[in-house]
């Protein structure tokens, strides 16, 4: 017992001889002193030191494995260094594949003590998921996305929206940076008309960029909707010296948008270019145009409006002569002679 600690004296005649005796307590079994989780990055070895205590007097050696599923990591894949009061474990080739839950084994003579532990091995994220690009006109498009499936171990900063001119030779460039607690959708507001274009997009950590993820289909800059196709039989119904009346059928297609109204063109039959005439509000089948000048041939065409603009004229019309069409007859009285 620790009690029998005592000084021991030993008499033979007048010989005497004493000794000190010391009752000292036993090793104990180890006693892990360490977290729940270890946090490095996967891009080079990863060290951690557990910290243990042994009370008593030590008798026996420290053994130290690192555990996982149940079997001990060989030496190839760890490296293990005892220390008086610590454990120095190194995992040599980390790779964000073999994170997960691990146990931490020290034993001696005495027994052992076991503490379960989350080794998180970070890298970059897995790119960004489900791109979209939506609500796309002339200068402007949405891009949406879902985060990635894996953070990489290590929480978002944010995400690099990048895109490329396909009208141009060259490569990708950065558009925006939208920080990862903000919603995952960009208005992009720069675009020019009729251009095509590729978006990608990158998610970022403390680590480094992911992969990047591109919206497979090119995007076409321009409205949903297209110019009206061309008026049908256009005719002119009457015509006087200073105007003529015209009609028409509508066309085939309004180009995914409701018709607005109508130019009226014209031109003299042996000129060269088209002038606009007039332009009529409303989606109408006939209007007049003035302001001709007496004596002159002309033809005429239409062309349908919405809110796209002009679409493609018609095909033009016979040519009048701006005159009169209907005189009513009159005598001219010179001259005349009695022929009774």
């Amino acid at each position: 017992e620790l009690t029998d600690s005592a000084e021991i004296m030993c008499k033979s005649g007048e010989l005497t001889s004493s000794c000190k005796l010391e009752v000292k307590k036993g090793e104990s079994k180890p006693v892990i002193d360490f977290g729940d989780s270890v946090d490095a990055p996967a891009n080079h070895p990863i060290t951690f030191h557990v910290p243990f205590k042994v009370t008593g007097t030590k008798q026996s050696q420290i053994e130290a494995k690192l555990v996982k599923d149940g079997k001990p990591l060989p030496l190839k894949e760890v490296e293990v260094v005892v220390h008086e009061e610590k454990v120095t474990f190194t995992v040599k080739k980390p790779a964000r594949g073999l994170s997960g839950k691990y146990q931490i084994k020290i034993s001696n003579a005495q027994g052992e003590d076991v503490k379960d532990i989350k080794i998180n091995m970070q890298d970059v994220p897995q790119p960004p998921q489900e791109i979209n690009v939506t609500d796309i006109f002339q200068t402007s498009c949405i891009v949406k996305w879902k985060p990635p499936v894996d953070d990489g171990g290590s929480t978002l900063i944010q995400y690099v929206i990048e895109r490329q001119d396909l009208s141009v030779k060259g490569g990708w460039h950065s558009i925006a940076e939208v920080p990862a607690t903000e919603p995952t959708t960009f208005n992009v507001t720069d675009l020019i008309h009729k251009k095509e274009y590729k978006f990608r997009i990158r998610a970022v950590n403390k680590i480094g960029s992911s992969e990047p993820n591109i919206f497979a289909k090119p995007v076409l800059a321009k409205d949903p909707w297209d110019e009206p196709g061309k008026p049908t039989n256009v005719e002119v119904v009457d015509w006087d010296k200073d105007h003529a009346d015209l009609k028409w059928s509508k066309p085939e297609s309004d180009g995914g948008a409701p018709i607005t109204g109508y130019v009226i063109e014209y031109k003299e039959k042996f000129g060269k270019d088209w002038v606009e005439g007039k332009v009529i509000d409303g989606d109408v089948t006939g209007a007049t145009i003035d302001g001709l000048k007496e004596g002159t041939q002309y033809e005429f065409r239409i062309r349908a409006i919405n809110k796209a603009g002009p679409g493609e004229p018609s095909d033009a019309t016979k040519p009048i002569i701006a005159k009169c069409r209907f005189v009513k007859p009159f005598i001219i009285g010179d001259d005349l002679q009695n022929i009774v």
